[in-house]
């Protein structure tokens, strides 16, 4: 019997504690993004309430990235993604963000970055860069 209230009351209890500890990727994200051999770069995203902004590292300082003319965010229980589609004279590109939930402190990163350069009528080269991570809540 005591076997049967123990267990009644470890799945009451368990699933109020994983709703506690609810999923939230607002906040100051940074982190290492390694590239097979290629080496690795430092990425950083704030998250709030459902938008984006991506910094860049250079010369010691985090800068905004500016604006593209095609953003998206989107939340699905534990994942969250992000990402941009821009171009200029003949190249176009897009970089996509899959952050998956570790922690409230913790989320893993898997990027990719995809590049054309196309010349009118002409076939042109394409070629990508994939590299994960992990990035950290700053506080």
């Amino acid at each position: 019997m005591p076997f049967r209230r123990i267990l009644l009351l470890l799945t009451l209890i368990l699933p109020v504690k994983l709703l506690a500890q609810g999923v939230n990727f607002d906040g100051d994200w940074l982190g290492t993004v390694t590239v097979k051999d290629q080496g690795s770069l430092q990425m950083r995203f704030v998250i709030k309430d459902g938008k984006y902004q991506q910094f860049y590292y250079n010369e010691g300082e985090w800068s905004p990235a500016g604006s593209r003319p095609m953003e998206y965010y989107r939340e699905y229980g534990d994942i969250a993604m992000l990402g941009w589609i821009n171009s200029g004279g003949i190249w176009t590109e897009n970089q996509s963000y899959s952050l998956t939930w570790v922690d409230a402190n913790t989320v893993q990163i898997l990027w990719a970055r995809h590049v054309t350069n196309r010349s009118p009528g002409e076939n042109g080269d394409s070629w990508n860069i994939i590299g994960s991570g992990e990035l950290k809540r700053q506080n």
